[in-house]
């Protein structure tokens, strides 16, 4: 049993992994060390990333976490090619900031204003358009066109597009993504061996309803992905699933 169970966790992380084209700065990038990125700014420095030989690319979006070293406030700005997109409000705790960006750069600079300290803990930058065609584009609200089984692909799609925004797994949560992505495996796995009709079906079906409450609730506290449009609609997407559920 404890097999079969690391077995299933380690799919999840790969599933996770090869979700979108990620580039993490905890790493290091093209020979520099990760200290180059993930360190301590204050009055004015800066932190900056380039791509190899400053050829432009695809940015998707990006995603920085970072604390605060003093008692008040400290804020930075982002830019990519020298023009400014975002603004972080860094208090002493270690938040997140998913910044969206959806076209072609060389270069990210974050840059501490003056006044200010803050230390960036996470660096990524994500590479691959997002191609989700999202649940409520064509199925939701109309249970004629799923199986009680694809809820759990519908789930996993969704799940997978919002770590691509918010990196999931380095939650403090993420012990219940995870859960969700368990039930929806499990749910996903069942539909070619068993009849959607069945109480077997049925009861898994329900413990992936159970968890996406949970999940759904904790989204809809989420400020940040309240302020993406995509996370929004893979919210409404995930809603809309729940909703089929209970409808069958």
């Amino acid at each position: 049993m404890k097999f079969r169970t690391l077995t299933l966790i380690g799919l999840i992380l790969v599933a996770w992994q090869v979700s979108a084209n990620t580039i993490d700065l905890a790493y290091g990038y093209a020979g520099q060390s990760r200290h180059e990125f993930l360190k301590k700014i204050r009055d004015g420095e800066s932190i900056q990333f380039n791509f190899l030989e400053r050829r432009p690319q695809y940015v998707e979006s990006i995603l920085i976490s970072a604390e605060g070293k003093q008692n008040a406030y400290s804020f930075g700005k982002v830019f990519v090619d020298g023009v400014e997109i975002a603004t972080l409000g860094i208090p002493g705790r270690d938040p997140l900031y998913p910044i969206v960006v959806r076209e072609r750069v060389s270069s990210i600079e974050v840059f501490a204003t003056d006044g200010s300290k803050f230390k960036i803990t996470g660096f990524k930058i994500y590479t691959q358009a997002k191609d989700y065609p999202g649940h409520s584009q064509h199925n939701a609200w109309d249970t004629r066109n799923s199986s009680i089984e694809s809820f759990g692909d519908q789930v996993l799609n969704i799940i997978y597009a919002l770590n691509d925004i918010y990196s999931l797994q380095t939650s403090p949560h993420s012990e219940l993504y995870f859960a969700l992505i368990k039930r929806a495996m499990i749910v996903s796995a069942n539909e070619h061996r068993r009849s959607a009709g069945s109480l077997k079906t049925f009861q898994k079906v329900r413990g992936l309803l159970k968890v996406i409450t949970q999940v759904e609730k904790l989204l809809l506290s989420n400020g940040y992905l309240q302020l993406d449009r995509q996370a929004n609609d893979l919210i409404m997407d995930l809603m809309a699933v729940k909703i089929e559920i209970l409808q069958q």
